[in-house]
């Protein structure tokens, strides 16, 4: 019984303890504290804004307005065959990409697949002797025809 006393006496004592250090001294609850913030103001005036758009293929233009056409990839101009402002017919040529970049991919990918060619006939080989699963033959042949996917972009991409 004694230890419940002195139970319920400190957590009076705490009780009163908080009570004390939360009240504001010689403060009255109705004040009110302005807070500080700090702000930047802007001032907006409407304005026209350049409308883009990027298009592959045909351009048709529209009065008053401007068309861009960017390469079907990223390359280096070697030669521009048109000036700022000139008229062009449909078809005519108005860069040229060096074509360097273009012809070592498609190099690349020809020698990718040839690699693959030769990979998938090995594996098909040594699965008809029950040497290797015949799923690595049939993996084999799968990257085969993804070689020869990639190779066919790539001679695209040279034209």
């Amino acid at each position: 019984m004694q230890g419940r006393r002195r139970a319920v006496a400190v957590v009076s004592l705490l009780a009163v303890a908080l009570t004390t250090a939360c009240h504001k001294p010689g403060g009255d609850e109705g004040d009110e504290v302005q807070a500080v913030v700090a702000a930047n103001t802007d001032v907006v005036h409407p304005q026209a804004f350049t409308e883009t758009m990027g298009a592959l293929g045909i351009v048709a233009p529209r009065a008053g307005h401007q068309a861009t056409l960017s390469a079907p990839a990223a390359g280096r101009v070697a030669q521009v065959y048109v000036t700022t402002g000139q008229r062009v017919r449909p078809g005519q040529r108005l860069v040229e990409l060096d074509q360097a970049p273009f012809r070592s991919a498609a190099q690349a990918a020809d020698a990718a697949l040839t690699a693959a060619e030769q990979a998938a006939e090995r594996q098909r080989r040594l699965a008809d002797e029950g040497i290797v699963p015949r799923k690595d033959a049939e993996a084999a042949t799968a990257e085969v025809a993804k070689a020869r996917a990639e190779a066919a972009d790539a001679h695209r991409a040279e034209r």
